[in-house]
């Protein structure tokens, strides 16, 4: 519903924050009809967008003019935003699209849509943010993204800020929208593909021309009942290519080293020949895990054991670097005037997304310590002997018995082995959801209006993930003997293993398809999230009762609403995923409830005064009463200040309290993985005082490594750079605290005509914050500091390792379990400049620029231990890049033949590497990308477009692999454009 009313403030001090965010000015030369409007940040409705806090807005032109058909890949370039799930993720994927603000997590971030919230996204997240394969791109009529905190309006979700997406909800006609899409790549980065050669690795050489993307867009929308209603229905549908990072040169395999001269493909240890760590027994019989640590390790070749890991498995190269997706979306936005009181309205929309996800084939990952028996008839003489004496000085210690191995001998083999026969790992990653609005909303009288709404939104979730190695099923199979009729068959002939086969990993090209089937296993997920909001609000001019400062001519507007808020999420896993063969996940079903009462109240004090053409103070508070104990108060206190035509100042302080929501609460305890290059406590040689990161025995000492464990070689790393910790919610959490300040300028002045400068600065500091210690962060600080908050969470196994052994447990791995650690702290500034002017007779130019420096992002993350500075960095702690600036510009030429052409520049600055023991880390470099883009209006109902981004092809920064979580094909795939140039082409049809 539109409402208008006649205006008499100064129209000409909002012209400067309308060209600041990107908006066309109002004539402010007499008293006008002006569409009021609700600015994302404020429910309180005012003219020209006025804001106290800084908006940065992109409108549906803008976003054409990025080709892209994934939203978040044009908003990530907007210098405050980062993805958290991106479609560059493979093995940390959820099949879904999250963003966050100023990198203090996609849960501190609030997306909504026309104003109001999404539902978390999958209930196998770690975050409880939302999806934005929920918008369709052709509908959105602009993006506003708030990055000053907005907690007292919204709710406390939004500490770091709020991404609100308006919606086309009023068409007329008939719109069908296309665009194709793909990616080409000239494959030449010399380094890598040198790598790769020295491995006999496969490498990709030319042009690679792949990832294809299609997406079409239907628009139906009219006027009914001689204008009272409207409804606007859609339909979209998008399929992409799946990308593989052995189809880029750059990301063929995974490599370490951080100079070209020490630049090697790594990889798995856990290996298509298979990789075998004999162990020796003690004199009680039991396996004597310090001895056993300084045997070699063999693979197999032909029939025969060769002592080495073998050839380290690249794993990077079947994983995908853009995953196969496919997505449907269908809604009808609708509203209709009952009477002039009452507008009803509605949104109702559908989403189902299926995304593939691909990764290295599965295998048993050194945790299958398998107990075989000697006279398993795969074995070749050779093999036995080195098990019967793997250090070859004449003693047995394998296991097995000298002479003729008998039936009850068995020895233990910890094995390494991809299940290559299996192909590589994937997952169907589907989710569906529904949501539903049903409100209304008009005038009460000339003083007051109201809006009441009702919300359902569902997330449904099914995951199914297909050839996992199955540890039962390995053990199983690895026990063989040859029956009476010469038939080689598993040991157990159980009615219950009557499906066993028999595993030949002993021999090259051994395994038998049907063993293959009988190892491999498919994997479940299901669950649901589910939200219900009911809320309204009042809103009332109270100057028209007087209400009114008496130095301002405008009244007090002030909203006084209520809402109540029902979260649940549910999540449940196939049993080998429960168990411990596959993993050792937990199902869960938890909800909650909020109720909330907030007001606002815009104050205009003083207008029209020397110095003081207006001066605005707006409040706002709320109040939250949450069902499992917290209650919290939420509070703004912000002002604008123009000072005359040309120059505005503006700032704001909030105080947001944040419960621990879905994911905080009820995240099951499950063990993960997570990167790091090597252990800290490996040795290069036995005999070395330090470690290879630089680490002493008395350091080392601190996280469990033996004297016996240090003289032979300290910890043993993992080839493939992952190692165990535990994850997980907890009940136990307390809500955190957020103080967010700004203060800005917008300056427009009268003597260059078009132009606009806004500036402003930000600092919010989180205390208490919500988050698991990085498990990287716990190691290092115990191996530096030898505090117990940190050693505490470090256990290695018997062996010394964080990587062998069964799945994750507490017993061999690093808590990472959420908690209250002690704080987040950023602050920065923000400088959009918009300069518009003529060119003769050749139309238009507008020029757009924001950017984004960021001087300080600082952690403490447990209370009492050393702060760590994270601008301009990444590794360790601080995990992904955060560079100290980030820039967008877009060039915008309308010319008079009906034709726009669009040059867009995006600039990351470089960051420096943390590692562990302080030494040399790998730069990543500052990064250009040129984007161009054209749209050419055939005539009155047909468009074309046509672009190409990354037009120099540029290739992103190689990171070290297993640097950090969320490295990709060697780079961060939700930061920079690892699939080099984008051609799209597209036409628009409009009735």
């Amino acid at each position: 519903m539109l409402h208008k009313k006649p205006l008499t403030m100064a129209v000409s001090a909002a012209v400067g924050a309308a060209f600041a965010m990107g908006m066309a000015p109002v004539n402010a030369q007499e008293e006008q009809l002006v569409e009021e409007v609700v600015v994302t940040g404020s429910r309180i409705q005012r003219a020209n967008l006025i804001s106290s806090s800084p908006v940065t807005q992109l409108d549906n032109e803008q976003l054409r003019l990025t080709g892209v058909t994934r939203i978040e890949d044009a908003l990530v370039a907007i210098p405050g935003i980062q993805l958290e799930q991106s479609s560059g993720q493979a093995i940390e994927a959820t099949g879904t699209a999250t963003l966050e603000l100023r990198r203090l997590g996609a849960s501190r971030t609030l997306v909504l849509m026309n104003g109001r919230r999404l539902p978390t996204h999958s209930p196998s997240s770690t975050t409880s943010a939302a999806d934005i394969n929920l918008i369709p791109g052709q509908l959105v009529q602009r993006v506003e993204v708030l990055t000053g905190g907005a907690s007292s309006t919204y709710g406390a979700d939004a500490v770091a800020g709020v991404v609100n997406f308006i919606m086309i909800d009023d068409f007329e006609g008939i719109k069908l929208d296309y665009q194709y899409s793909q990616n080409r790549h000239d494959n030449s980065a010399g380094d890598v593909q040198r790598a790769a050669a020295a491995l006999n690795q496969p490498f990709p050489t030319g042009t690679s021309n792949d990832g294809a993307i299609s997406d079409v867009t239907l628009m139906l929308g009219g006027n009914f009942d001689n204008g009272r209603g409207n409804m606007t229905a859609f339909a979209t549908y998008r399929e992409i290519e799946g990308v593989e990072q052995g189809q880029r040169d750059h990301s063929s395999c995974p490599v370490r080293g951080r100079t070209a001269d020490t630049l090697v493909c790594a990889g798995s240890g856990t290996n298509l020949s298979g990789s075998f760590a004999p162990v020796i027994y003690g004199a009680d019989g039991k396996v004597d895990n310090v001895a056993s640590a300084s045997l070699p390790t063999y693979n197999v070749s032909g029939d025969q054991f060769n002592e080495g890991f073998g050839q380290l498995f690249n794993f990077a190269a079947p994983s995908y670097f853009q995953r196969p997706d496919e997505r449907v979306t269908v809604g009808t936005f609708a509203h209709y005037d009952l009477n002039e009181h009452v507008e009803a309205y509605t949104e109702l929309m559908f989403m189902d997304t299926l995304s593939t996800t691909q990764f290295g084939p599965s295998g048993t990952f050194f945790r299958t310590n398998a107990t075989v028996n000697c006279n398993n008839p795969f074995l070749s003489a050779q093999q036995l002997d080195i098990i019967r004496d793997p250090t070859r000085d004449g003693q047995n210690l394998g296991g097995c018995n000298a002479g003729t191995p008998q039936g009850d001998d068995t020895f233990i083999l910890p094995l390494g082995r991809r299940a290559v026969e299996g192909g590589p790992r994937t997952g169907e990653l589907r989710h569906t959801t529904y949501r539903g609005v049903f409100g209304v909303r008009g005038d009460i009288n000339d003083t007051w209006r109201y809006d009441a709404s009702y919300q359902y939104s569902e997330v449904s979730m099914q995951n199914y993930n297909f050839n996992y190695v199955s540890s039962f099923n390995a053990v199983k199979a690895l026990q063989a003997f040859e029956n009476e009729d010469g038939d080689i068959v598993c040991v157990d002939q159980s009615e219950q293993n009557a499906t066993c086969v028999p595993w030949n990993i002993f021999e090259t090209g051994g395994v038998t398809p049907e063993a293959s089937n009988f190892v491999g296993v498919r994997t479940f997920e299901s669950g649901n999230t589910a939200q219900e909001v009911f809320m309204g609000y009042v809103q009332g001019s109270l100057g028209d009762y007087g209400v009114m400062s008496p130095f301002a001519e405008s009244g007090v507007e002030l909203v006084v609403g209520a809402e109540y808020r029902e979260e649940q999420l549910s999540y449940v896993t196939s049993e080998n995923l429960r168990n411990g063969d596959v993993g050792n996940l937990v199902n869960t079903n938890g909800r909650y409830n909020v109720k909330e009462v907030y007001f606002e109240a815009s104050v205009p004090v003083v207008e029209d005064a020397p110095l003081m053409q207006s001066l605005v103070l707006d409040l706002g508070y709320r109040y939250s009463e949450y069902d499992f104990g917290p209650t919290t108060d939420t509070y703004k206190l912000a002002g604008s200040w123009q000072i005359y035509d040309d120059l505005k100042l503006r700032g704001s302080y909030q105080r947001a309290v944040r419960a621990p929501n879905l994911v905080d609460l009820f995240r099951p305890q499950v063990g993960s993985l997570f990167p790091m290059t090597n252990d800290p406590c490996d040795k290069a040689n036995p005999g070395d005082a330090v470690s290879i990161e630089g680490f002493t025995f008395e350091q080392c000492a601190r996280t469990g490594i033996t004297e016996a464990l240090w003289n032979g070689g300290g910890a043993v790393s993992n080839p493939a750079s992952q190692y165990n910790d535990i994850e997980g919610g907890s009940p136990d959490l307390q809500p955190e605290e957020a103080d967010t300040y700004t203060a800005g300028f917008i300056f427009t002045p009268g003597f260059i005509d078009g132009l606009s400068v806004s500036v402003d600065y930000y600092s919010i500091e989180i205390e208490g914050a919500i988050q698991g210690i990085q498990a990287a962060t716990s190691l290092n600080q115990c191996l530096l500091t030898g505090e117990s908050t940190f050693c505490s969470a470090v256990n290695r196994d018997d062996s010394g390792s964080l990587w062998f052994g069964n799945p994750a447990t507490l017993d061999n791995s690093i808590d990472a379990r959420s908690t209250n650690i002690g704080f987040l702290s950023t602050e920065g500034v923000d400088v959009e400049i918009n300069y518009s002017f003529d060119v003769g007779n050749m139309g238009t130019v507008n020029i757009a620029n924001i950017a984004g420096f960021v001087m300080k992002f600082e952690q403490q993350e447990y209370p009492g231990a050393a702060s760590l500075r994270c601008e301009g960095v990444y590794g360790l702690g601080c995990q992904l890049p955060t560079p100290e600036l980030k820039n967008r510009m877009q060039t915008t030429w309308v010319t008079p033949w009906n034709l726009t052409a669009s040059l867009i520049w995006r600039y990351i600055e470089g960051t420096e590497e943390l590692i562990s023991g302080g030494g040399q880390g790998l730069d990543l470099d500052d990064m250009s990308y040129f984007d161009i883009a054209a749209t050419w209006d055939v005539n009155d109902w047909a468009q074309v477009r046509f672009g190409i981004n990354n037009l120099l092809d540029e290739r992103p920064p190689r990171v070290v692999q297993g640097a950090t979580d969320f490295e990709n094909g060697n780079t961060y795939p939700g930061m920079y454009d690892p699939l080099g140039q984008y051609f799209f082409a597209g036409f628009t049809v409009q009735y």
